[in-house]
């Protein structure tokens, strides 16, 4: 019936354009890996050759480094050198797509189609954790491009346009470090194939072809310019991770720790999968393929929240050829089939129109700028150091590598950038850490590289950071010339840097003025300022500011959050009184993390107030039965008894 053609043609343009919206911001370039593939595109190509060290650094320049991802940085450059980052972003925005229009197509064809559609929407909330433009994307892409000539080649062995998969795999060890999927996948595809066909493995033509398959597969894997060292370095990769990095880490590790929303609809689609494999046993529609593949992305989910987008792409098709028994028979009637189709139809256009409003608004990834090209104030940090003429040698944050490598290279080379693997494990546990964290570190890598400027995200997400950045900002010996929403630049309080000093310092007296044009962006921009009034010791002006958001945003928990910081510090009790209402506040409005149930007990038990500290201090072991400071906390409680403040 072509009604039933044009609601599903709706339903997948929708969402096809919920996905879109995930995909559709701009390039945050300090905190991006991008700066650093561009670089390494421009000069592999310029030279004709691969660098096979850590020359961007001035401190472990001669490191080993395999770069198993340099066909995208050349790739990444080509697209950049004619169509700028705003191209760099319809790229990927298309490629993806694609790839999960392949993945929907399968699913929708082999399975059933309603179930595919419903699958996709919290497989979509779940891709959002990965959208930016990195050489990854490359993998999502062919892992749904073999799992549709697999499919294919299922339905029609003759055919021999599953050997275009070769060429392909080629190019793929050569974009990314997990090209190793595509023979993976093949391997279980023909495990499921030599067990179905156990009797008759001779003569059969599906056997052959895919055992031949996957030979010249993996022998492609071998052609890159590495060789074997590429072929077995996904096995040996972390021997040398000296730095432990967010998307490495569990999902169940990180809800206690920030909020994520793709977490809870990881949790939720891991707990429907396992039901799906009962049915698909129980209706006797079990595969062997589909089980190893949903097995091993869930494992792989598990351990890293990097890979989430691999079980996105797994789940929908799981459940769609799972479930395809179960909802054959309500449709078998054609006049119960035309209703639950209505109703399935009206069911997913609403969820998905829903969907395609918090995508665009930028629900589902808040730290993301909505839009095509770079992220409000990317370029303005490194255009300002150009322009200044400033020189090192820098000390820049992990985060903010990749970034100076993009602007600066190679006039200037950086202390670190965020590649755990081209830096020895030690430089990052013996020197990196230790240098923000101790004082003496700090004075005695000083000596050996005379820094000259200090450049930081200003965000920077690590205690040690925050830590190195307050005891800086507080160093007579360093001056605060630069700072918006992105970087922040310090350079040496001598006598070549004072024409500099007098003409650009931020001091505590001036820094309103110098920040204040924040205040005309968003809360996002403001909060980011405020964090610089506190890390420059301005508490009572970040207040003041965050009185004046509280009464514009006043839904947005994070700047009652940051109001009870404040007000916790002041030790007296008007002052903790005020901080228990905001903490209270700010997790009534979201900001649950077993960190604002800590500080609300601290705030508690200095009031004198035992019983509610207790109930704040349990919560947060509630939220988190790991949670080693809430667990101390009630130790000590157990053990002492203080008077009230008066």
């Amino acid at each position: 019936m072509k009604y039933l053609l044009y609601l599903k043609l709706l339903i997948v343009v929708l969402i096809l354009v919920f996905y879109g919206s995930v995909l559709f911001h701009k390039i945050d370039l300090p905190t991006d890996d991008l700066g650093r593939h561009l670089t390494n595109g421009k000069i592999i190509w310029e030279t004709k050759s691969i660098p096979e060290t850590n020359f961007y650094s001035y401190t472990e320049p001669d490191f080993p480094f395999l770069n198993h991802h340099w066909l995208s940085g050349v790739v990444f450059y080509f697209l950049y050198s004619f169509t700028g980052f705003t191209g760099l972003i319809i790229f990927k925005i298309l490629l993806l797509l694609a790839a999960f229009f392949l993945i929907f197509y399968v699913a929708a064809g082999k399975g059933n189609f309603w179930a595919a559609a419903l699958a996709s929407i919290p497989a979509i909330f779940i891709l959002s954790e990965r959208t930016d433009v990195r050489p990854e994307i490359f993998s999502y892409f062919f892992t749904a491009l073999f799992l549709y000539f697999l499919i294919k080649f299922s339905d029609n062995p003759k055919t021999d346009k599953i050997f275009w998969l070769i060429p392909l795999q080629v190019i793929w060890a050569n974009l990314h470090i997990y090209f190793f999927i595509g023979p993976a996948m093949t391997a279980c595809f023909l495990l499921e194939k030599v067990i179905a066909n156990r009797k008759n493995l001779k003569n059969n033509l599906l056997v052959k072809k895919l055992t031949t398959l996957f030979l010249l597969l993996s022998a492609g894997c071998f052609l890159n310019p590495a060789g074997y060292r590429i072929v077995f370095y996904p096995l040996n990769i972390f021997k040398n991770y000296g730095y432990d990095i967010v998307e490495n880490k569990s999902p169940f590790f990180l809800e206690d720790l920030m909020h994520n929303p793709t977490i809870p609809f990881f949790k939720l689609a891991l707990g429907f999968l396992i039901i799906n494999f009962i049915i698909a046993v129980v209706f006797r529609n079990f595969s062997v393929f589909y089980f190893l593949a949903a097995l091993a992305t869930s494992a792989a989910s598990i351990i890293a929240i990097r890979n989430f987008p691999f079980f996105s792409l797994i789940f929908i098709q799981v459940v769609s050829i799972n479930l395809k028994p179960v909802l054959e028979n309500p449709f078998k009637n054609i006049k119960s089939s035309f209703r639950l189709e209505l109703i399935t139809s009206i069911i997913l256009i609403i969820l998905l129109l829903i969907s395609i409003v918090h995508g665009f608004q930028g629900k589902l990834s808040p730290d993301k700028e909505k839009g095509l090209g770079l992220a409000f104030q990317s370029n303005n940090a490194a255009e300002f150091f150009k322009k200044e003429n400033l020189k090192g040698p820098v000390f820049n944050n992990y985060d903010i590598g990749s970034y100076l490598i993009w602007h600066l290279y190679p006039q200037e080379k950086v202390f670190v950038d965020n590649r755990p693997e081209a830096y020895s494990a030690s430089f990052f546990t013996q020197i990196y850490i230790p240098m923000q964290t101790y004082e003496e570190k700090w004075q005695e890598q000083l000596k050996k590289y005379d820094f000259n400027a200090i450049f930081f995200t200003q965000q920077e997400g690590t205690w040690w950071g925050q830590n190195f950045l307050r005891q800086r900002l507080a160093d007579k010996n360093w001056s605060l010339i630069y700072a918006d929403s992105q970087a922040i630049i310090l350079i040496k309080n001598n006598e070549a840097n004072k024409e500099l000093i007098e003409k650009h310092e931020i001091t505590e007296k001036n820094i309103i003025d110098k920040i204040i044009y924040l205040k005309n962006e968003k809360v996002k921009m403001q909060l980011n300022g405020i964090h610089l009034l506190n890390l420059i010791s301005r508490p009572d002006l970040a207040f003041n500011w965050l009185q004046e958001l509280s009464i514009k945003y006043p839904e947005e928990a994070r700047i009652w959050l940051e109001m009870g910081y404040i007000k916790s510090a002041e030790i007296n009790a008007d002052a903790l009184i005020d901080a228990s209402k905001y903490l209270e506040k700010a997790i009534e409005l979201g900001e649950n993390l077993p960190a604002s149930s800590n500080q609300l007990g601290l705030v508690y038990f200095n009031l004198g107030q035992y019983e509610q500290a207790k109930n704040a201090w349990q919560k947060a072991l509630n939220i988190n039965p790991a949670d080693e400071n809430a667990g101390n906390y009630l130790r000590q409680l157990q053990q002492i008894s203080l008077p009230k403040i008066p």
